[in-house]
């Protein structure tokens, strides 16, 4: 009789794996499952732990990702019986089903079935990530879990399917992994795949051995858990050795296999239809200017300006982006949307370009993970012209002429091309206008005992700029005033204020932030004679990377990502300066901790001023490296 509703299940998952299902399926679990060892609640003691069972297979055949969970969770108090008291389970309808096998509750011997008698689950279409401006098209069916005591077991046993025809055929799988200190009964990875599926797996963690053994036609590949406890690293790692525990598969052979199979999407061949509203964008700009730098950097202005973002993932929009002309039409679009109309306009104009596939998360990780689509979650442009590479980003925000030339901070890229290509490392270097430029000018020439008249100016570009100018447009007085304080607050500390503002330039996409008045004194008495401090940058310097543990000896320093700024800082001294000497580094070290300085130093009529150009590459500092950084940063 299980056999039977096994095979049903199969059957029901299988058929409505090209119908996406839009309810709930109920059956038993299928017949490949290996069920985990019983639960005796007779022995789940005030000490056992909360997780009583975690046991999640998947099997990789034909195409499919079929994702098996069963979960037994004690309600040990009141607080976890709050967090149980309503399941939660999404999936993705265009992609596959929810198949629920068992929801019950587990006192003493009695088992209560809370499937008996119909369908329990409600189905919500949540877009829970709205306030991040995604639409993901997710599902999910909830259900109260009523009657359930402190005391109780919940036990619930659910699938998801998930079949993409975007892929080729292919599959990518991925789960996280618990590890010692984590308390759990009976917890179990397992993974299947049927003989002759090219299917490519990888552990990530240390100290863990999987069992991989051939049976009935299929490899099982089984990690019982928790695995051994990870050593721990420290924080200033790079990205690749902070990736987690995980076990990760792909059918895709390699980055170039992946590269080939979206080509296709971002196809722009009859894209802009001619006398449509988007050739006459095209038309416009061929008008304004026959330079095809100028054309590109208006056809990005334009995708940037003139389409906002919002992210649209049902109907396998997770990796099949708008028409351009839909996007041009509905006047939003995600990256994939932004990046196909700026194609579509670029190829048009007769200006090389293609897509890049690029992680906003994973940094200097990509080339070290396995080959899945998975890995990224951003695409932009690379385009060509006049020989040089330009990164065009159509979810940035006021890119201008000037800032052609810079490149965004992914790391690594994928190029898509339909012979395929293999990750590339982008170019890093300091961008053509620093992110922000603080100036700050003090007038001390009343005496340099008395409070300090001061006038700052913060000007930023791209998304700063844009909050900048979001809070312009909304913000009362007070909230204005509370913005400048906090953005002033690191190079000031606590300020009277007398004026403040809030501005933005439209034809430069910059913000500025001003403020002026007063602020105690800049000087310090010591030794007799008074001492003013102008190194804000190297002042707020730290470098102390701890490398001590013997496991860490061969991990570099991570210095962040790449940025650049400018800082002036000045003082009008009293009595035109006659008196006064200047101490200290008039220049710096060409480079501090991972950052390129340089360094303007002034005094003249009365005023020192201080200029310093900060560009940081994101650069790591290797072991033997650390020594000489360190006393660079001390010594400046």
């Amino acid at each position: 009789m299980f056999r039977r509703a096994a095979l049903i299940a199969v059957l029901l998952s299988s058929a409505s794996a090209a119908h996406a299902g839009t309810k709930p399926v109920y059956a038993p679990a299928p017949g490949w499952v290996k069920p985990a060892p019983a639960l005796d609640p007779a022995k789940l003691g005030d000490d056992a732990p909360v997780y009583v069972i975690l046991d999640r297979q998947q099997r990789v055949q034909d195409g499919q990702l079929w994702n098996y969970v069963d979960t037994a969770t004690r309600v040990a108090s009141p607080q976890v019986l709050t967090q149980l008291g309503t399941i939660t389970l999404p999936w993705m309808p265009d992609k596959g089903d929810l198949i629920i096998h068992r929801v019950e509750i587990i006192r003493g011997g009695e088992h209560i079935d809370l499937l008996k008698g119909g369908d329990p689950f409600t189905v919500l279409r949540r877009e829970q990530q709205l306030e991040r401006l995604q639409l993901d098209g997710m599902l999910t069916a909830t259900m109260p879990v009523g009657g359930l005591r402190v005391g109780d077991v919940l036990r619930l046993t659910f699938s998801t399917t998930e079949k993409d025809a975007t892929l080729g055929g292919n599959v990518q799988a991925f789960a996280s992994l618990v590890a010692d200190p984590f308390r759990v009964q009976f917890a179990r990875e397992r993974l299947i795949w049927p003989d002759g599926t090219n299917l490519h797996y990888r552990i990530r963690g240390d100290k863990i051995t999987p069992t991989v053994t051939d049976s009935g036609g299929y490899h099982e590949l089984v990690i019982n858990e928790p695995v051994a406890k990870q050593p721990d690293m420290p924080d200033d790692a790079p990205p690749r050795y902070k990736q987690g525990i995980a076990i990760e598969a792909t059918t895709f052979d390699s980055w170039q296999a992946i590269s080939k199979v979206m080509a296709p999407l971002y196809a722009t061949d009859g894209a802009i239809a001619p006398g449509s509203p988007l050739a006459a964008e095209v038309a416009k700009i061929e008008k304004a200017t026959t330079d095809p730098m100028r054309r590109t950097a208006l056809a990005l202005s334009l995708v940037q300006d003139k389409v906002r973002y919002l992210f649209k993932g049902m109907d396998n929009g997770n990796y099949v982006p708008q028409k351009p002309a839909d996007t041009w039409q509905l006047r939003y679009g995600d990256c994939k949307a932004k990046t196909v109309l700026l194609l579509a306009i670029l190829r048009a104009m007769g200006i090389e370009a293609e897509p890049v596939l690029a992680s906003s998360q994973l940094g200097d990780a990509v080339p070290t993970r396995l080959p899945i689509p998975g890995a990224f979650d951003h695409v932009f442009v690379h385009a060509t012209v006049a020989g040089e590479s330009l990164w065009l980003d159509g979810t940035s925000s006021g890119s201008q002429l000037a800032d052609i030339h810079d490149v965004p901070p992914f790391g690594n890229v994928l190029p898509v091309r339909p012979g395929g290509a293999d990750i590339m490392k982008l170019p890093v270097h300091a961008d053509a206008r620093p992110d922000a430029n603080v100036e700050i000018a003090y007038d001390q020439s009343a005496g340099l005992t008395l409070p300090t008249l001061f006038t700052i100016r913060i000007t930023a570009k791209g998304g700063v700029a844009e909050m900048a100018r979001l809070a312009n447009a909304q913000a009362s007085k007070d909230q204005i005033e509370d913005m400048v304080r906090a953005a002033i607050q690191p190079y000031l500390g606590d300020v009277v204020l007398s004026n403040d503002a809030v501005t933005y330039n439209e034809a430069d996409a910059t913000a500025t932030i001003s403020a002026s008045g007063l602020i105690g004194t800049r000087w310090q008495r010591e030794d007799q004679r008074y001492r003013a401090n102008f190194d804000y940058f190297i002042d707020g310097l730290s470098f102390d990377p701890d490398r001590s543990r013997p496991a860490w000896q061969g991990i570099p320093v991570a210095t962040g990502d790449p940025f650049t700024i400018r800082l002036r800082v000045s003082m009008k001294l009293p009595d035109h300066g006659k008196g006064f000497i200047v101490e200290g580094d008039k220049t710096v070290p060409e480079e501090l901790a991972g950052a390129h300085i340089d360094r303007k130093f002034a005094f003249t009529d009365g005023t020192i001023s201080v200029d310093d150009r900060i560009f940081s590459a994101g650069k790591e500092i290797a072991l033997a490296d650390l020594p000489k950084a360190r006393s660079a940063v001390i010594g400046g």
